[in-house]
């Protein structure tokens, strides 16, 4: 089964990379973020696939200045998988950039992974509309 930190494990250097990138994408996006830990989850009968979520129940007050995303707190759930999102896609791509394409494959897999389980993660339409929203 695919965790995080068979991830990390898989990508050494370029997974501890990704994991303070995260941090600060979550930082960028939001100003009440402070840390915290995240969780490695994953779908049942998905072996290869995982995904993070902060475990607290903080109401996140996002703003994404490259879409104009304004649209109220989000909650912990959505504002995790929003921000794992972006970050495995921007990643991934500036790993394509740099010629590591078989990492930025493996990245780009993952981001549509989660693309692809989002509404099951969320489990609400709402939600799952705000997600699309912050990433569009």
């Amino acid at each position: 089964m695919m965790t995080f930190e068979t991830f990390i494990h898989q990508h050494e250097m370029l997974g501890i990379s990704f994991e303070a990138y995260l941090y600060r994408m979550a930082d960028r996006f939001s100003a009440n973020y402070q840390g915290g830990y995240w969780k490695s989850k994953s779908l049942e009968g998905c072996h290869d696939f995982f995904y993070l979520e902060l475990d607290d129940d903080t109401l996140y007050t996002i703003s994404n200045d490259q879409n104009d995303y304004d649209n109220g707190p989000m909650d912990s759930k959505v504002y995790s998988l929003s921000i794992f999102a972006y970050a495995l896609n921007t990643f991934g791509y500036h790993l394509y950039n740099q010629g590591k394409i078989d990492a930025s494959e493996d990245f780009f897999r993952m981001y549509q992974l989660v693309f692809a389980n989002a509404l099951v993660i969320l489990g609400d339409e709402e939600k799952h509309a705000q997600f699309y929203w912050f990433l569009d």
